[in-house]
């Protein structure tokens, strides 16, 4: 027909390309879907208005309110934003309730389904379709479908190629993973460190199956999943202890926490426990930089089976328990338990790590020198110099400026190719010392360490530096700016489960609240005295706060500001945060 006729336009769809010299590609993306958090039943976008839509020719009293619009938004989600799993499930409502619905969910392919007289088999349930696409893959490219459906973070086409070869793929993996991408059955999704394969969670559930179907198959893929984890965390530690090159973005281990947390399913569902110790440790830094209360979580699980261990591995959960017992304020017992894994002799890499931890807990119990120390045998034992960076901050809180500044300067040369998270932590310790010494510098060199955060994804080291800017944003008298900062700053410690970081950002911020709202800033102060996980002040800053205090006092009332602080003893951490919460927005 093409080539008959020079007016000749077909539109044409298709389950892949039809590979024609003149075909010009429009891929057809699933309907976007709106997050959850922005939820408003009068402004939805076309997936919610799809299913809307089909619901009323089931339900002719079928509208979107408020009340059950994350409901349906959830639901579409789950659904991928498909247009034909949204149609199946919309047309399930005549039966059952959304509230119902959802929870057939969780057999998606077999709970969504219709019964059409005029419609096609393959479009009368989510699993018929499925398989209609699965049956026209080429018989190679299955087995590699079938494998990557246990990678819910996707893979990169290095790591495609590398599953192949574990899978004893004797076909190139790039061109199968060509077909796949074709055949609708993989997406490939550009980002920032570059482009990845990612399967849809309706396919991925399906592909899992097939998995499950094979004991020999379902063991290989297990140990492919295990072998790439391992790899990952193997990779994260060498970007510490190696050249700069081998440095990885921060962004793309984090694009990879599903996979990880699929790995870590499988160690537990196997008894490779010892596996999964050595993988937590390998992601130790990571894990402190990135902010995950969920990798935190996998720590206290593994020490509370502490019994369970022996020999190296047993060393390994030790090390995990200084982090535990540091989160949790339980500082002497966290510097203890690094102690007993300095004595035990472990790799060069586990003792730094528990250097590493013992200072931090010491900052924390506001033992500054004894930080420094500890931070000089990390650098000692690691090869790196964040320990004399971040001395040179406890030098300064603990008022020897200038030694802390001659300490700093020999650590210029970060700055040209170093760790990422030392130059940002060399900007930021640039900025306490600065601030210390009263110079307008401060804020330039915080906000260089901002910069960097953001560059390479360092959200701890991100958090800190803001929360010194915010302070130096207040003492400017810029109160809007640095209280939308440290909103911004107490929903991040939220997330993260930092409460250390948490109290020193609302201690902070009941300063700025100390002329508007005293009372708040008597009560997060109050509160903080009596959290075991608020860190230590040294005792200038404990002077300061006691000056704000008095002045508080004064403000609210003798009788008010009793009460208010008695008040901290029975008030949870929760409401704590959200009366902060209020008065920092009513600022901002």
């Amino acid at each position: 027909l093409l080539s008959g006729g020079d007016s000749a336009v077909i539109l044409a769809t298709s389950r892949e390309p039809l590979r024609l010299p003149e075909e010009h590609r429009y891929r057809l993306a699933p309907l976007p879907v709106p997050d959850l958090d922005d939820v408003d039943a009068s402004s939805l976008g076309p997936c919610i208005q799809l299913f809307s839509d089909r619901a009323r020719r089931v339900d002719a009293e079928f509208r979107i309110t408020p009340d059950n619009a994350a409901l349906v938004v959830g639901l579409c989600q789950r659904l991928d934003g498909l247009p034909l799993a949204i149609e199946l499930a919309a047309s399930r409502l005549g039966s059952l309730g959304l509230v119902e619905l959802a929870e057939t969910l969780s057999h998606r392919l077999d709970a969504i389904y219709r019964d059409h007289r005029d419609a096609d088999a393959r479009h009368q349930s989510l699993r018929s379709t499925v398989e209609w696409s699965y049956r026209l893959l080429p018989d190679r490219a299955r087995p590699l479908f079938d494998a990557m459906s246990r990678f819910p973070g996707g893979l990169r086409l290095a790591d495609v190629i590398a599953l192949g070869e574990r899978l004893g793929i004797d076909d190139d993996a790039d061109a199968l993973l060509s077909q796949l991408v074709d055949a609708s059955m993989l997406h490939a999704v550009d980002g920032p460190q570059g482009r990845r394969y990612r399967m849809l969670e309706t396919l991925r559930h399906f592909g899992a199956e097939q998995v499950e179907q094979d004991d020999d198959v379902s063991a290989v893929v297990d140990r492919a999943l295990l072998e790439h984890a391992q790899a990952l965390a193997a990779a994260e530690r060498d970007s510490w202890t190696g050249s700069p090159a081998a440095v990885r973005p921060a962004r793309s281990l984090r694009d990879e926490i599903p996979n990880l947390r699929a790995a870590r399913e499988v160690m537990f569902d196997h008894g490779e426990l010892a596996a999964l110790a050595r993988l937590s440790v390998d992601l130790t830094l990571f894990t402190e930089q990135a902010c995950l209360g969920e990798l935190w979580g996998w720590h206290d699980e593994l020490v509370a089976r502490r019994s369970e261990f022996e020999g190296d591995a047993a060393v390994d959960v030790d090390l995990l328990a200084t982090t535990a017992d540091r989160n949790a304020g339980r500082l002497d017992s966290a510097i203890a338990m690094a102690n007993a894994v300095i004595e035990a002799s472990a790799s060069p890499w586990t003792e730094a790590l528990a250097w590493h931890q013992t200072a931090m807990s010491r900052l924390y119990a506001g033992e500054l020198l004894g930080a420094v120390d500890a931070w000089d045998r990390f650098d000692q034992l690691s090869g790196l110099c964040v320990g004399r960076i971040f001395g040179a901050m406890c030098l300064g809180y603990a008022g020897r400026l200038d030694e802390a500044e001659a300490r700093l300067d020999r650590c210029h040369l970060v700055l040209d190719g170093g760790h990422p998270f030392m130059v940002a932590g060399y900007h930021y310790v640039a900025g306490e010392l600065a601030r210390l010494a009263g110079s307008p510098t401060a804020r330039e060199s915080f906000e260089r360490g901002v910069a960097t955060c953001l560059e390479h994804d360092l959200r701890f080291t991100l958090g800190i530096c803001r929360v010194s800017l915010a302070s130096l944003l207040a003492a400017e008298g810029d109160d809007r700016a640095a209280a939308t900062t440290f909103v911004e700053l107490i929903e991040q410690w939220l997330r993260s489960g930092a409460w250390p970081q948490l109290w020193i950002t609302l201690r902070n911020a009941g300063e700025l609240l100390a002329e508007v709202d005293p009372a708040t800033s008597l009560l997060i102060w109050a509160s903080a005295d009596s959290d075991p996980q608020a860190t230590a002040m040294d005792a200038d800053a404990a002077e300061h706060l006691e000056k704000l205090r008095e002045t508080c006092r004064e403000r609210c009332g003798r009788d008010e500001a009793e009460l208010v602080e008695k008040s901290a003893r029975r008030t949870s951490r929760k409401d704590v945060v959200s009366r902060a919460l209020v008065a920092l927005n009513a600022i901002s």
